[in-house]
């Protein structure tokens, strides 16, 4: 090989490698406009639009999982970081991969906060539930919930 095929390899590899990223990046955006939806679905409780957007979620991830793999394998034959196109492509998909990252994490810790507090209501609302009960072998024995009726949504 001369150093024109090299260099014309080189420009593909380059072509390719920011073809990838800019998938990713449209990817990334349809994802985190995504994230958004369940975050809200989850919070007004709408559960079938959130199953819907969690089926879209899972596609939308598998895809983006599937050019990560491709991207790998370039940076493996290309720098990335040589090229400051690259280096700027590659900085815009790893900002907007944090800013899903961000947003999990704010879910996770809604999520949380809610499961904390709809325990707490549970636990002073059947007092009963923390006490242990044994088998006569001594095994513990899940009392399980005691049916309650509610009348107000929360």
């Amino acid at each position: 090989m001369n150093i024109q095929d090299v260099a014309m390899e080189s420009q593909s590899l380059k072509a390719q490698f920011l073809e990838i990223l800019k998938k990713q990046s449209l990817l990334l955006d349809e994802i985190l406009e995504e994230q958004g939806k369940i975050h809200e679905f989850v919070c007004k409780r709408h559960w079938l639009e959130l199953e819907a957007s969690l089926k879209k979620m899972q596609v939308l991830t598998d895809g983006f999982s599937e050019l990560d793999g491709l991207r790998e394998g370039f940076e493996g034959r290309l720098n990335p970081y040589s090229d400051s196109q690259l280096a700027a492509a590659l900085r815009e998909v790893k900002s907007r991969l944090l800013k899903s990252k961000i947003q999990t994490e704010v879910l996770k810790e809604h999520l949380r906060v809610t499961q904390g507090f709809l325990k707490g209501i549970f636990e002073n609302a059947l007092p009963e539930r923390r006490n242990l009960t044994y088998s006569r072998y001594g095994k513990i024995v899940n009392s399980g919930l005691q049916n309650v009726v509610v009348d107000r949504t929360v």
